[in-house]
């Protein structure tokens, strides 16, 4: 795949998942995007909106911000060892029960809502005390991330989001 492909796919992607958490008439633009987007094309098969409810759902802290880190992650759901191990987050393999195995210190799940309850859980046990969208994405540069620049890069997945 060329650059220019997996750029307008990642564009593709934001735009999406602006549309699904923001926009109440989700349904009429789905079918829109529909034509021109398929399963195929984009290597991941379930809805962002799903994966963003299912966080919802159970309670994930700053959800948006961890939509926008699985996105960072798995360059936006199309990385395809992140498919593979349904590890959109980038989870490291721990001793939690979610992971099945690993593969150079990467967990691999048996499904993406595995790799959530995972993340919930690495959430309560570090992060219970923080109060903030902000000093969630503090906390992750220093003890998460491995790029100098990642909430730098979370801030401007946020920003397209918006």
């Amino acid at each position: 795949m060329n650059k220019a492909l997996i750029g307008a796919i990642g564009i593709v992607v934001v735009v999406l998942g602006y549309i699904i958490l923001h926009n109440s008439s989700y349904t009429k633009h789905k079918e829109q995007y529909n034509d021109s987007l398929t399963v195929d094309s984009l290597l991941f098969s379930f809805e962002i909106e799903e994966y963003y409810n299912y966080m919802k759902s159970i309670n994930i802290k700053f959800p948006d911000v961890v939509l926008a880190q699985a996105m960072l992650e798995s360059g936006h759901f199309t990385d395809k060892k992140a498919i593979e191990r349904n590890n959109y987050l980038g989870m490291m393999h721990s001793n939690r029960g979610y992971s099945k195995s690993m593969y150079k210190k990467q967990a691999k799940y048996n499904s993406w809502k595995e790799s959530l309850h995972d993340y919930k859980e690495w959430q309560y046990k570090y992060c219970w005390n923080i109060k903030s969208s902000e000093e969630y994405l503090v906390y992750l540069q220093k003890y998460y991330a491995e790029d100098d620049y990642y909430r730098r890069r979370l801030i401007s997945i946020l920003n397209d989001m918006k």
